[in-house]
């Protein structure tokens, strides 16, 4: 008896998690590439050394540099 009732719960949320993904699968947009903005260091700006819990209103950039994305690699099994 106990084990016929989780068994018909355990149908009824497969049957509700396809349901569901194959409605949620038809409102996904196209994707696109995301653009985004660059931090801009500027120079002659004064490096703050800021000591303790304060608060400031300006972020600063010292360096940046935009890498090229890695791939992801797998290694399976020995070699």
């Amino acid at each position: 008896m106990a084990a016929t009732a989780i068994i018909v719960q355990i149908v009824i949320a497969i049957v509700a998690a396809v349901i569901s993904s194959y409605l949620a699968l038809q409102n996904i947009p196209d994707a696109k590439a995301q653009s985004g903005r660059t931090p801009e260091a500027k120079d002659g700006t004064v490096i703050r050394k800021i000591y303790g819990p304060v608060w400031v209103d300006d972020s600063q950039v010292l360096a940046y540099q935009d890498l090229p994305p890695e791939p992801i690699k797998k290694k399976v099994g020995k070699k």
